[in-house]
């Protein structure tokens, strides 16, 4: 009971603290959350749609957790992120417990403080969106197979099918991602089975593999079926074809990235704490005699390298991939201070640690006095939303306060490591509380409140006027914003078609042609766009412009007698 105060004051800081706040960040979670909403509306739990458009992106479990929220707690950002957090809360707590149970109490909360406090784990928790569901079924996969292999482990039988289980689970996710733990699995088992066949054959053979492709199957397959009956070779095409075939190829995502990708991008996500990844010291295991320290060292490592090569494999890459690995690093990462360091490795990792925190400081004089001139005199749109003073001062506060703690942590850890956690943890608790009072607010002020207050007015027009709710244009390009939906009154996407349409109930374009084609088709309609290319589209039209903020705009247009 004495960790629970720390877990809680933990969690509630990196995944709870203002978490409905602010609105919807776009692409991804306008994207997520909206096809969750429609879903609810439509009452159709098979089909995400977005704008009336089936979503095929990828299982629904993610926005099947938001849709319930939404009908518990009503439709709004907290109970669309509230399932994500929760899902971040069960990782960080078995984390913690593998730790705990494998190294002790203290590096069971080094274990949680690593995985809950870095930029990518806490950035994706505090957005709906599906990697940190799939981390968590991952996991928890990994976790009941640990408790399986455990000496004095009893009713294996519910741990093999709780390994399965999540195992679906985690595909239902996020797709085949969330099939890794069993890869992981095989591949720790050879390598901790001393060599012998027998006694690999024996350990995987406690994991019940016949009954467990059942389980997998009774999991993953009645979506599937209920999805091909409903949408047939749509779905097929939009599923399969797109988002499994395109995205590995690359070929129809802007995801591609060299093969060296990674290495940077786990150093930057998991900082500060990747300080400590390359002092992990692996001594080789054997599930016969060693100690469940060296057991669960190689569990991890094998865990986080099965992950890491499998996507940078891959030509499509993003670093939010790397998320299930997380929870290892974060065990490895604890794994350092079980054993005394040497004098060297330790002077080393103190350097490191205590660069990276003036590396914070620089980026702080370089914001003051390089980065804000040069983007306030920017003539893009999103660069100059972000360069507000706010923005600014938000990033020397949070900076210099993380700068400071790392490098105090620096100090410490040349003296003694362990010493070091504390001020870094201190540090990334800053950060924390400086994004949720200051960068938070600051963003939605200068990127979302713009927008949404031209949403706002449109709605209310709508709402006012029912000739009118299914006549409006949304004039956005990229990058898109699908959260414009999410603001829109509900009645819009409530009908549920008799079968499944392709087209839009709003239209949605960028082009000009289509915009035009619309107005001409349907008469006064309102369009809401960037007010520079919307004037330019609509030149020729009869427009009036009732509400305007920043470079947002509503329109209200309608043919006049010279087209152009």
């Amino acid at each position: 009971m004495g960790d629970v105060p720390w877990l809680v004051a933990l969690c509630g800081l990196a995944f709870y603290w203002r978490l409905g706040y602010p609105s919807l960040f776009d692409f991804n979670e306008g994207l997520y959350v909206q096809a969750a909403r429609e879903m609810l509306l439509r009452g159709d739990w098979i089909t995400g749609t977005v704008n009336g458009i089936p979503f095929y992106d990828k299982p629904p479990l993610a926005l099947w957790c938001a849709a319930a929220a939404f009908r518990v707690l009503g439709v709004s950002e907290l109970a669309a992120r509230l399932p994500v957090a929760l899902a971040a809360t069960c990782a960080t707590l078995v984390t913690y417990g593998l730790a705990r149970a494998a190294m002790g109490r203290r590096l069971g909360l080094y274990a949680a403080a690593f995985l809950a406090l870095n930029p990518l784990f806490m950035g994706t928790t505090r957005q709906m969106t599906m990697d940190i569901h799939q981390t968590w079924w991952v996991t928890a996969a990994i976790g009941a197979f640990w408790m399986l292999e455990r000496p004095a482990a009893r009713m294996r039988w519910i741990w093999s099918t709780a390994f399965w289980a999540c195992c679906g689970l985690g595909f239902m996710s996020k797709s085949f991602p969330g099939l890794l733990p069993i890869p992981v699995v095989l591949v720790y088992i050879g390598v901790t089975s001393g060599g012998s066949l027998r006694r690999a054959w024996e350990r995987f053979a406690r994991l019940q593999p016949l009954a467990g492709i059942v389980v997998l199957a009774l999991i993953v397959a009645p979506w599937h079926v209920a999805a091909y009956r409903q949408s047939g070779h749509y779905f097929i095409e939009q599923y399969w074809y797109l988002h499994h075939v395109g995205l590995l190829k690359a070929t129809d995502f802007d995801h591609s990235q060299p093969v060296w990708y990674y290495v940077p991008m786990l150093f930057v996500g998991f900082l500060p704490w990747s300080v400590w990844l390359p002092f992990v010291r692996i001594q080789r295991a054997d599930s016969a005699v060693s100690d469940e320290s060296s057991r669960t060292r190689v569990l991890a490592l094998t865990w986080a390298l099965v992950i890491f090569l499998t996507f940078t494999a891959m030509r499509s890459k993003l670093i939010s991939y790397l998320l299930p690995m997380y929870p290892a690093c974060a065990i490895l990462a604890a794994s350092v201070f079980s054993d005394p360091m040497g004098t060297y490795r330790r002077r080393l990792a103190a350097c490191a640690m205590a660069a990276i925190g003036l590396n914070c400081w620089i980026v702080v004089g370089l914001t003051a006095s390089v980065l804000s001139p040069l983007a306030r005199s920017s003539t893009d749109p999103e660069t100059i939303a972000l360069a507000t003073p706010d923005m600014f001062a938000f990033a020397c506060v949070a900076l210099s306060g993380l700068g400071l703690g790392l490098i105090v942590a620096g100090v410490c850890v040349w003296r003694e490591a362990r010493c070091g956690v504390a001020p870094a943890v201190a540090g990334m608790c800053w950060f924390v509380a400086a994004a949720c009072t200051i960068g938070l607010p600051a963003y939605e002020r200068s990127v979302n409140e713009p927008l949404r207050r031209i949403v706002a007015e449109a709605s209310r027009r709508m709402v006012a006027s029912d000739t009118n709710q299914t006549r409006l244009v949304i004039h956005i390009g990229r990058p898109r914003r699908p959260s414009v939906f999410f603001y829109l009154p509900e009645s819009l996407f409530r009908q549920k078609p008799a079968t499944i349409k392709r087209e839009a109930i709003l239209l949605e374009s960028w082009d000009a042609a289509p915009v035009r084609d619309f107005i001409r088709e349907n008469g006064r309609s309102m369009v809401i766009g960037d007010f520079s290319h919307a004037s330019k589209t609509l030149a020729g039209y009869d427009v009036r412009v009732p509400a305007r903020n920043g470079r947002w705009a509503l329109f209200e247009a309608q043919p006049s007698g010279t087209l152009r």
